[in-house]
């Protein structure tokens, strides 16, 4: 659930990242992730909802702007290891 409690942001194990407004559970949009290992990516919402942040199975990490839909930064944090996450708000 995003920080806004009207969003559910998702790893698609297909190509990236997904955000559906509920209700009515209809897609917003999606953010393109690089997915090497078909591996489900911890995700969490931060600064009420304006970004979302995605741990990689490459041990990076990325942040996207919801509100301008762009990749807004990746931290590189290790090599080929799974990068966890501690929730935020």
């Amino acid at each position: 659930i995003g920080a806004d409690q009207r969003s559910l942001i998702v790893s698609n194990l297909v190509d990236g990242v997904d955000t559906y407004a509920i209700p009515p559970r209809q897609p917003v949009r999606s953010f393109h992730q690089p997915i090497r290992h078909n591996v489900p990516l911890l995700v969490s919402s931060a600064l009420e909802g304006s970004l979302t942040v995605v741990g990689g199975d490459d041990g990076s990490v990325r942040l996207y702007d919801q509100r301008l839909g762009i990749l807004s930064s990746i931290l590189h944090h290790g090599k080929g290891a799974l990068s966890p996450l501690v929730p935020s708000f």
